[in-house]
């Protein structure tokens, strides 16, 4: 085949790429190396937090969510623990804030906090510095296009 030749595909060449499953509380799904684990949060709605693991590396992602142990246990020494901060508040039956992401990820022993779902009037500048203050370590603010290495030292 010469570069920029067009590839064409029959659907019955190929072989599955997913499997797709309906997502409930402490669903565990082997795929390959990876296992994905779906874990129920709380937040008005059926909404899944989801730990993935792969060797010695695993990513944590909270969903929507407002404070609750589910969370505690998706972020559990997690390598990177991806958190939504969806508000400024106090406190919302549905989203957590900075200070609040902040608290779980310590609490969880995560050992990077990314914080994402922040709404466009919020200052990333202040959520991480919200964050930092009940997390201990960087904080840092999920942006378009950004790259993490998952299991590997923080930066």
């Amino acid at each position: 085949m010469s570069v920029g030749a067009p590839v064409q595909w029959r659907l019955e060449d190929r072989e599955p790429v997913f499997d797709p499953r309906e997502l409930s509380n402490g669903l565990v799904a082997d795929l390959g190396e990876v296992k994905v684990e779906a874990v129920a949060v709380e937040h008005g709605l059926e909404t899944f937090a989801l730990r993935i693991s792969m060797a010695d590396a695993t990513f944590a992602y909270s969903a929507d969510s407002a404070p609750c142990e589910a969370l505690l246990r998706v972020a559990r020494d997690a390598d990177l623990f991806l958190c939504e901060a969806g508000t400024m508040a106090d406190s919302s039956p549905l989203h957590l804030n900075p200070s609040q992401a902040g608290e779980i990820a310590r609490a969880a022993g995560a050992r990077r906090l990314v914080l994402t779902h922040l709404r466009p009037s919020a200052s990333p500048e202040q959520a991480i510095r919200l964050a930092r203050m009940t997390y201990g370590a960087e904080v840092k603010v999920a942006t378009e296009a950004a790259e993490f290495d998952i299991g590997a030292a923080p930066a």
